[in-house]
């Protein structure tokens, strides 16, 4: 039934088996997922956290994208409160690139929360064990821009660009906070160089204001 029309009827399914008690984890998950899509998030986190329990093989990547999702729909309590169940049925025993994951997610939570020394501290953390982690990097990224520490937040995105996976969303963020600081001359090439590797209408719209800003700028 996902990416069908018909969810609404893929959930009612879903929860009759759910109901008779034979909904396994699979299941659940696909379920969390329909309520996601219909932003109904607190079935998504009951479903999701049935499905973390239900788990006889006790999968570690379905619980982590599961919180991911619910933190990145701005549901940073049921997020956290899934990333902590995660922990208690793992007994905090993780492979190296699941302990950090899940330490990210967490960092977003608290920066969430307004809680930033313990978010950075816990990002700093990652990057020092994983460099190559784009995501902690562009949350650090922005905390220091927001903070203004300008010559660090361009040392994080100038790391995050060096990533091929994040090198576009990297070079994009680079350029809005160069923009945000009126320094229209050096967000261009920025911008151009995301262009040219993943064309987007909405980020050349933004590049056409910027080269305009720029040559005001220079008047």
């Amino acid at each position: 039934y996902l990416g069908l029309a018909e969810s609404q009827k893929a959930a009612t399914n879903y929860e009759i088996v759910r109901r008779m008690g034979k909904a396994d984890a699979k299941v659940l998950n696909q379920l969390g997922d329909i309520y996601i899509n219909e932003g109904t998030y607190d079935l998504a986190f009951e479903a999701y956290r049935d499905a973390a329990i239900a788990d006889k093989a006790r999968e570690i990547a379905p619980p982590i994208n599961a919180a991911d999702i619910l933190i990145s729909v701005g549901e940073f309590e049921r997020g956290n409160t899934l990333l902590a169940q995660i922990r208690s049925i793992h007994k905090n025993q993780f492979k190296e690139a699941d302990r950090l994951k899940i330490l990210q997610l967490e960092a977003r939570v608290q920066l969430a929360k307004g809680e930033e020394a313990k978010a950075v501290r816990t990002l700093e953390q990652i990057v020092d064990r994983d460099p190559l982690d784009g995501e902690s990097l562009l949350l650090l990224a922005d905390y220091h821009g927001r903070n203004d520490d300008a010559e660090k937040a361009e040392l994080f995105f100038q790391r995050a660009e060096q990533l091929d996976d994040f090198e576009v969303r990297a070079k994009v963020a680079h350029a809005q906070f160069l923009v945000h600081r009126s320094q229209y001359a050096k967000a261009v090439p920025l911008l151009k160089s995301a262009q040219a590797k993943r064309p987007r209408e909405s980020v050349q719209r933004y590049l056409d204001q910027v080269v305009k800003l720029s040559r005001l700028a220079k008047r």
